[in-house]
């Protein structure tokens, strides 16, 4: 058997084979291509061979390239590595003998890696996010521009339909380049929001997922696409710690402090609950009456982030049990 450790990098790979020896059979640096990736691998068979590489940012390209020719492929997850196999003296040859080493060992620190289905949804809602991303920023330069002008235009959303009119009587070439732009992105958004909604496996669980407060259809599918099978989560406890809402703890002897959040684990599963909460609490709900009963006590951001690890707790009993969201809040209120 043989053991490849991969060292990605934006633009290279270094990499390390080893045999049952340890003995290194060949190491070298080598360009993030398909090619140049077979090259260094290919002289050995692909069905006694495992590869390691860790979790980076195009570790998905790798990964993919590599399981559809058949190779034995482990995800490590890079802060345990770095707790396990710590050294001095740290260079791309040291990382890629070391993963070798660690998998040749089984000692290697797993990352989950979700079906293909399941990861072709990220990329989906990401891409969509991205989108969003921009038109944000855009729409922040456009209220920039109004506001070095001195220009008030009394309305909420001066994006809306029946808003958008007094914008372009201003005739600023500035404003309309950019509401070119925003159109644009919008048709793009809309379309790559209906791809991911024409997904049948997913749309049972998507719609389990929307009969909680706040949660709509494109919050339902980032959930999805970033929780993958809910049943690896044996509590909802797991859930939220995966999720990064789950606060650090310090404790020395018997003094125990409780910390801000550890804000590691999915941002994507963080970020959309932390959003969906500020929604759900607009409306009479159980999850209003939480928030409110903390936001008496503590600060706002605190509240929320408590109201969304609640949410988690509900949405971990949901898609274990398959069971819709149940909301008891107005009954108890007229017993009460």
């Amino acid at each position: 058997m043989y053991y490849a450790g991969l060292d990605i990098h934006q633009k290279f790979i270094y990499g390390t084979i080893i045999d049952e020896k340890t003995k290194i059979v060949n190491q070298g640096k080598f360009a993030t291509t398909e090619k140049e990736l077979f090259d260094f691998l290919g002289f050995l068979p692909n069905k006694q061979t495992k590869v390691v590489l860790e979790s980076c940012g195009i570790w998905q390209d790798i990964y993919e390239i590599l399981e559809s020719k058949g190779y034995s492929v482990v995800l490590a997850n890079p802060m345990k590595v770095k707790a396990i196999a710590s050294a001095k003296i740290k260079t791309d040859k040291v990382d890629s003998e070391i993963l070798a080493k660690l998998l040749k060992g089984n000692l290697i620190p797993e990352t989950y890696v979700p079906p293909k289905d399941i990861r072709e949804l990220r990329e989906i809602v990401r891409h969509r996010q991205s989108y969003v991303k921009i038109r944000t920023s855009i729409k922040n330069q456009i209220h920039a521009i109004l506001k070095k002008d001195n220009i008030k235009i009394p309305v909420k959303d001066i994006f809306a339909k029946k808003s958008r009119a007094a914008l372009e009587k201003l005739n600023d070439e500035k404003i309309n380049s950019y509401l070119k732009f925003i159109d644009h992105l919008d048709s793009e958004i809309k379309e790559i929001k209906s791809k991911a909604e024409s997904i049948e496996q997913f749309k049972k669980q998507a719609n389990l997922i929307k009969t909680m407060p706040g949660l709509g259809d494109i919050a339902a599918y980032i959930i999805l696409a970033e929780i993958g099978d809910i049943h690896r989560f044996k509590t909802p406890s797991q859930l939220c710690s995966y999720a990064g809402i789950v606060p650090s703890i310090s404790q020395s002897g018997q003094r125990c402090f409780m910390g801000r959040i550890t804000k590691q684990g999915s941002k994507w599963l963080r970020w959309i609950f932390i959003q969906c909460a500020n929604i759900a609490i607009n409306k009479p709900n159980k999850i209003q009456s939480y928030f409110y009963r903390l936001n008496s006590k503590k600060h706002r951001n605190v509240a929320i982030t408590a109201t969304a690890r609640k949410m988690i707790y509900y949405l971990w009993h949901m898609l274990k049990y398959n069971e819709p969201y149940i909301d008891d809040h107005t009954q108890r209120v007229s017993e009460a």
